[in-house]
C-alpha cells in the first residue's frame, strides 16, 4: 500500500499527523461483519440510527486536529480506540494491531474458543459497573438528603426554643418587609446621589471652562 495512502487512512483512524496546511480526511466503514464496533459506539453515545460508520478528522500543520464520528465530535483518543479494532495497517517491520492489548486478549480468546465467553463476560462487566454506579450515586444522594435534614432540624429546633406566637410571627413579618423596604430605599438614594455628584462635577468643569472664557480679554 503507498505510503501516502495508508498514512492517511492511519490519520483518519486516530494515528498521530501533520499536515503541510490543512488535511481534511475521511473513512466509511460497513459494520455488519462488526458487532463489537456497534456495542462500542452504543456505549459512548456515539452511535448511528442507520447506515455505515463515517469517520472524519481534519488536521493542520501545528499538529492540531478535530475528530467526528458519525458526524458528532468525538476525543482523538476514541477516535484511535475505534480505528484499532477496524483498521489493520502492515509495515515491513511490524504488525500494527498485535502491540494493542485488546487485540492480543482476542487472539487469545479466539485460540481457547472463548470469543463468546469473552464478550458474555465483558456485558456483564458494563452491567455490573453501572449498576455500582447507581449505588454510589443513590448513597451520595442519601447522604446530601441526610445533612440537610439535619441542618433542617437544627433551624426547627432553633425556632420551636424562640417560642414565637402567631401575632409576634406577624409583627416580625412586617418588621422585616419594612427594614427590606428601607434597604432598597437607602440603595436607590445612594444611586441617585452618586447621579446628582456627576452632574455637579460635569457642571463645575462647564461653569470654570466659561469663566476662563469670560475673563479673556476681547479680540485674544
Amino acid at each position: 500500500m503507498p505510503s501516502t495512502c495508508s498514512s492517511a487512512i492511519g490519520s483518519s483512524c486516530g494515528s498521530c499527523g501533520r499536515a503541510p496546511s490543512v488535511a481534511k480526511l475521511a473513512a466509511v466503514f460497513e459494520l455488519s461483519e462488526h458487532p463489537g464496533i456497534a456495542e462500542w459506539l452504543a456505549e459512548h453515545d456515539l452511535a448511528s440510527p442507520d447506515g455505515p460508520l463515517l469517520l472524519r478528522r481534519t488536521l493542520d500543520a501545528q499538529g492540531r486536529s478535530r475528530a467526528w464520528i458519525n458526524g458528532r465530535p468525538a476525543t482523538l483518543a476514541q477516535l484511535k480506540d475505534i480505528g484499532e479494532q477496524l483498521v489493520d495497517l502492515h509495515g515491513q517491520h511490524a504488525h500494527q494491531s498485535l502491540t494493542a492489548a485488546s487485540v492480543q486478549r482476542s487472539l487469545v480468546d479466539a485460540f481457547g474458543g472463548f470469543t463468546a465467553l469473552a464478550r458474555a463476560t465483558a456485558s456483564a462487566w458494563h452491567a455490573w459497573n453501572a449498576a455500582v454506579a447507581k449505588r454510589e450515586a443513590a448513597a451520595e444522594a442519601a447522604t446530601a438528603s441526610a445533612a440537610e435534614r439535619e441542618v433542617l432540624e437544627a433551624r426547627r429546633r432553633e425556632l420551636a426554643a424562640l417560642d414565637v406566637s402567631a401575632d409576634e410571627w406577624a409583627v416580625l413579618t412586617q418588621a422585616q418587609s419594612r427594614l427590606a423596604h428601607a434597604a432598597a430605599l437607602i440603595e436607590a438614594a445612594a444611586a441617585g446621589e452618586e447621579w446628582l455628584d456627576r452632574r455637579r462635577r460635569r457642571a463645575f468643569v462647564a461653569a470654570s471652562r466659561a469663566d476662563r472664557e469670560a475673563r479673556r480679554p476681547f479680540g485674544a
